[in-house]
């Protein structure tokens, strides 16, 4: 063989295998850099996927009524109407923004029974279930919000009245920002449409 010949194929081969390392460098720093890969530093494994509608925690006022372990040992400063007390209970609540989450708090408050279990087995009452009542607007301005609602109102006597009351105000009151939750039913401020009861 000739040594231009030995040569050519020397230079032939090592181009070659030049290429396949190139090739399998290139294959492996692709792989390290696809942000599906396991091999990612910024990929928590097992992290959740980002959503619009996050799943959030929140609590529903109910009402533990005069003479109840729950109102008799209640903080003075929860005590409402006929010495009853505000109680709460948990729920998932999704929402992506303040808005949202008082919209979905209060369908959930207005769709609770009248008699109310919590996970320890104290029972509860609920004033809001025996109205009819729907979530129309909720509106957020600076540090209040304003709820539009309608339907039908019930109530089971004068003591109602302020259950039912803050029952509302209080869920609303518990998001980070507001102060003052505004209740309108049927066009009427709440406190005007519950004195005609």
């Amino acid at each position: 063989m000739k040594p231009l010949n030995k040569s050519i194929l020397i230079i032939g081969g090592l181009i070659a295998g030049g290429l396949i390392i190139l090739v399998i460098f290139s294959t492996n720093r692709v792989q390290t850099e696809n942000p599906l890969s396991p091999f990612n530093p910024d990929i928590t494994p097992g992290s959740p996927a980002v959503s619009d509608n996050p799943e959030k925690s929140a609590l529903l006022y109910v009402v533990a009524l005069e003479g109840s372990d729950a109102a008799t040992s209640a903080n003075p400063g929860t005590i409402i109407g006929c010495n009853d007390a505000l109680a709460s209970i948990a729920v998932s609540l999704a929402g992506d923004n303040t808005q949202n989450k008082i919209r979905n708090a209060l369908q959930q408050l207005l769709e609770l029974d009248k008699d109310v279990q919590n996970d320890s087995g104290h029972v509860y009452y609920n004033a809001l279930a025996q109205s009819d009542l729907r979530v129309e607007t909720v509106r957020v301005s600076g540090n209040q919000a304003e709820i539009m609602l309608t339907g039908e109102v019930s109530l089971g006597g004068t003591c109602d009245t302020p259950r039912f009351m803050e029952q509302l105000r209080t869920t609303v009151e518990q998001f980070p920002g507001i102060e003052k939750a505004n209740f309108f039913i049927n066009g009427e401020t709440m406190e005007e449409a519950l004195s005609l009861r």
